[in-house]
């Protein structure tokens, strides 16, 4: 293989793992969003 293949290649691994790892921290980030929000509810159910 040529050199460009492989720095192309190379780039789009870099790629896809930066892709991931911005997916895991948004999946990390959005459940604890969620969990927030629920426990928000939670104190507004026991107050009514």
């Amino acid at each position: 293989i040529s050199l460009l293949d492989y720095e192309t290649r190379m780039m789009h691994s870099k790629q896809s793992e930066i892709m991931t790892m911005m997916q895991i921290n948004l999946g990390k980030l959005l459940h604890k969003e969620i969990h927030k929000l629920g426990s928000w509810k939670r104190k507004v159910c026991n107050k009514a």
